[in-house]
């Protein structure tokens, strides 16, 4: 079995990732283990991945194909030397707060701008739970449910899959017809998520809103979610407002520009900021 090793710079606890919610997968049990499957960046091929730690900031072991590491890095964070996260909770009360309630924890970005752009789709006014059936039934179709290290894991199917794909339960027409716009987008290269990495984050918002059911909510996930960027603030994101209105005591939901100011002060770290607020939040005391 090929295999290949991450070292972490800076604090890194693979439980925290296995524990998080992935698109797959509701959050389960922080344990030091995590299998993953995602399509490739260059080649869209199906890819599993088994990840292992023996204690938090320790080396990362992979069972898996060892060209994968790049796109791997940047979806569990590891393609940023994060040492100095720290120094946003020495600033802040609150972000030490949530950094103590999960140590070690680099919030997971979607694979790619092409499975965040058809989660986006298959999730809009469903719920996640909906949502991961179809994405599960289309696998089961494509044949993209992998076995990693034994156990089953969902994959999107690639977009020449997506392409030539039937409807399942609770894809309508409308949905549908959606799905295969982003599936022919990523093979225009319009979802290279390279690409739009280094554009900036609002150019790249832009772009991605010209597929159909892709608004202004959607294209934020997909810029914020799936990019790897460790500093960008969407303002709007009403679960985050009213996080920050209660741990600041605000009285009230923070106003975009009062999450705006008080955000100054989590730079250059805005983006993973805001995924420990919506994640980690109910790990507080009240």
């Amino acid at each position: 079995m090929t295999g290949f090793r991450i070292v972490p710079r800076g604090p890194f606890a693979l439980a925290e990732s296995a524990g998080f919610t992935f698109i797959d997968r509701d959050g389960g049990p922080r344990a030091p283990e995590l299998r993953i499957a995602f399509c490739r960046d260059d080649t869209f091929e199906p890819t599993g991945l088994h990840l292992t730690q023996t204690s938090p900031g320790a080396v990362v072991t992979v069972n898996g194909d060892p060209t994968a590491k790049g796109q791997l890095e940047r979806v569990l964070g590891l393609d940023v030397d994060a040492t100095d996260f720290a120094r946003v909770g020495a600033r802040d009360g609150v972000v030490a707060a949530l950094q103590a309630a999960a140590p070690g924890m680099r919030p997971p970005a979607l694979p790619s701008a092409y499975e965040a752009a058809a989660w986006c789709v298959l999730a809009t006014r469903r719920t996640a739970a909906q949502a991961r059936t179809m994405r599960r039934q289309l696998a089961e179709q494509a044949g993209t449910v992998l076995d990693v290290a034994g156990e089953p894991v969902v994959c999107l199917p690639p977009p020449q899959a997506l392409l030539s794909a039937s409807p399942v339960a609770g894809l309508d027409e409308v949905r549908f017809q959606r799905l295969r716009g982003v599936a022919q987008a990523a093979l225009e290269g319009r979802l290279d998520t390279l690409h739009l990495r280094a554009l900036d984050p609002e150019e790249a918002r832009t772009r991605v809103q010209e597929l159909a059911g892709i608004g202004p909510f959607s294209s934020a996930i997909i810029v914020g979610r799936s990019l790897g960027h460790t500093d960008v603030l969407f303002r709007t994101i009403t679960e985050l407002n009213r996080h920050v209105g209660r741990l600041y005591r605000l009285g009230h939901d923070a106003t975009p520009d009062e999450l705006s100011q008080i955000a100054q002060g989590w730079s250059p770290w805005r983006a993973w900021v805001q995924v420990y607020f919506r994640a980690v939040t109910t790990r507080l005391a009240p």
